[in-house]
């Protein structure tokens, strides 16, 4: 099987943010365990063009981008 790519999008270091990337942690820890899996986390106010690249409108956002549907 292929590797996992997830890119997670936040905007800062929020409670709401914090929540997203522990909730994925735990999600990849306990559902993906026998899966090769790389997250990446972005945060928009750091990098506002990684966001206006892939068009984020809301944040927290998370994007599958391998392997494809």
């Amino acid at each position: 099987m292929s590797k996992i790519v997830l890119h997670l999008y936040i905007a800062g270091q929020t409670p709401r943010a914090e929540r997203a990337i522990s909730t994925l942690r735990r999600m990849i820890e306990q559902e993906l365990a026998g899966y090769e899996c790389e997250l990446t986390i972005i945060d928009v106010l750091a990098d506002p063009q990684q966001a206006e690249n892939q068009k984020i409108l809301a944040t927290p956002t998370l994007i599958k981008s391998s392997p494809p549907p």
